[in-house]
């Protein structure tokens, strides 16, 4: 896993508290250093972003070949979305999480700390950022046994 530190690019992205983030696959952080926790909680993210983009490359090419064999054709202009699959997964996770909480009436504030938590990408990484060796022994895609969780 790639850390920047002291990054200009994290202080211009990150707002409020935030002040390390997961980036593409790299972490970046206003920090000059980062404890074990945090690295292990941003290299959960790094995994995760690695697996949705590989399912996504996998889908583009399935519906790629699916399309092929029917005779018709999938742009490749799709795979402009690979690289942000993990994003819009986290987006729309964010959103429907959002929208809930505001019709429950306890979104306190603009960003709702509770969305923010209920992402399964962000369980699945506070649940195991305190264990050292969880990166090793984690099974691909652990962040779906999350979903349906608040």
């Amino acid at each position: 896993m790639k850390i920047y530190y002291d990054s200009k690019l994290a202080k211009s992205l990150l707002f409020g508290s935030f002040k390390t983030c997961m980036f593409f696959g790299v972490v970046l952080t206003e920090c000059t250093a980062l404890s074990e926790k945090v690295k292990r909680h941003e290299g959960i993210h790094v995994r995760q972003y690695w697996e949705c983009l590989a399912a996504s490359v996998v889908l583009w090419f399935l519906l790629h070949v699916g399309a092929a064999l029917l005779g018709g054709h999938v742009s490749a202009w799709w795979l402009l979305f690979v690289p942000t699959t993990f994003y819009l997964l986290y987006g729309v996770e964010w959103l429907i999480s959002y929208v809930y909480h505001i019709l429950r009436g306890d979104a306190h504030d603009r960003w709702n700390d509770a969305a923010y938590h209920a992402s399964a990408f962000e369980m699945e990484a506070y649940a195991h950022e305190t264990e050292a060796d969880y990166l090793s022994s984690r099974r691909w895609f652990a962040f779906v046994k999350y979903y349906g969780k608040l």
